[in-house]
């Protein structure tokens, strides 16, 4: 399932649902990294609201995450990349730096 960001405030405001909780039923079983890249959550980093279909749900979560991955910034002469604060957040679930970065790279290739 999807962590509460590492803010402190946040997980004490945002726990997470205990398992008697109606809400459980809904939650991921897995980490999917792309729900945050393709969900928002009102912060200034999240992705712009978007609207999914049924039918075209991955072409549509692939072009919500093309479009929100056009603010990171790569530089090249100094091998780093700048990403949405957002991402840094969640960072958990994607896993290791190189993960989170494997992640995002097959997000655009896709989308390409």
């Amino acid at each position: 399932s999807s962590s509460t960001p590492d803010v402190p405030l946040i997980s004490f405001l945002l726990p997470k649902f205990g398992s008697t909780d109606k809400r459980s039923e809904f939650k991921l079983l897995e980490k999917e990294p792309m729900v945050n890249v393709c969900l928002s959550c009102g912060s200034s980093s999240s992705p712009p609201l978007s609207i999914y279909r049924p039918d075209t749900l991955t072409a549509d979560l692939y072009a919500t995450a093309g479009a929100f991955l056009k603010q990171c910034e790569v530089d090249s002469l100094y091998k780093s990349i700048s990403i949405p604060e957002i991402l840094i957040w969640y960072k958990q679930d994607f896993g290791s730096n190189e993960q989170l970065l494997g992640a995002l790279a097959e997000m655009v290739d896709t989308n390409c």
